[in-house]
């Protein structure tokens, strides 16, 4: 402390090292009388943190809880965690969707796409593409939609290299990312299948093509 009688906050101090029932804790002045100060000490308080150990062990408990139903067969009950997962801290959610990318079954895998894009941050984009490596058409089509998600320059780098393997709903998934990525370049090959012989992709190219057009202000080519 500077000055006459000023107090200062020592804060915590961790004795857990020190538990025993032998302990005493004191106080030893150093000073002489050529050389010394005048020092109180008050408000002190010795006390076990049984609450906050609980606390912490209680949130141990849930996060292995909920990591385990988001590993479950029953995709209601995966959603349902996933839910619970993004409203984590993003250090924390992460931890758990690296876990679930692992070891989730394929049926799982889109829905853990999805919310990796609802997460929709930076740390999301590698476990995306370690889920495309998985080869599946429903993961490729949800991690597609899911980088649309996540606006940062990586998002184009890595839909841009995504291997549609000629599968012209996902070709039409890609393109629109790229598109909602700012990317409007990609605009003619989207309208190119637009004009396929297939009615299917047509009308879904067509209607892709209406949405952008309203959300982006693109003009739609006749």
């Amino acid at each position: 402390t500077s000055g006459y009688f000023n107090w200062v906050n020592s804060g915590n101090i961790d004795l857990s090292s020190y538990k025993s029932s032998s302990v005493y804790i004191g106080f030893v002045y150093k000073g002489s009388d050529s050389d010394g100060s005048t020092w109180e000490i008050d408000n002190i308080k010795i006390k076990e943190l049984v609450a906050d150990s609980m606390k912490i062990l209680h949130q141990q408990i849930n996060l292995e809880a909920i990591t385990k139903l988001a590993l479950d067969n029953n995709l209601s009950v995966v959603e349902n965690a996933l839910k619970t997962i993004i409203t984590l801290p993003n250090k924390l959610a992460i931890s758990i969707f690296k876990i679930l990318v692992e070891k989730s079954n394929y049926t799982a895998r889109p829905i853990i796409a999805e919310y990796l894009g609802k997460l929709g941050i930076k740390p999301c984009l590698p476990l995306l593409v370690e889920l495309i490596q998985q080869d599946d058409f429903n993961v490729t089509l949800a991690v597609i939609k899911a980088i649309r998600e996540i606006k940062h320059p990586l998002s184009y780098e890595i839909t841009k290299n995504i291997n549609t393997k000629r599968k012209h709903l996902l070709d039409i998934e890609k393109m629109v990312t790229l598109i909602t990525l700012g990317h409007t370049e990609y605009w003619s090959r989207l309208e190119k299948l637009s004009h396929l012989s297939d009615n299917s992709v047509k009308l879904l190219a067509k209607l892709k093509m209406i949405k952008l057009a309203t959300v982006s202000k693109i003009d739609i080519l006749q």
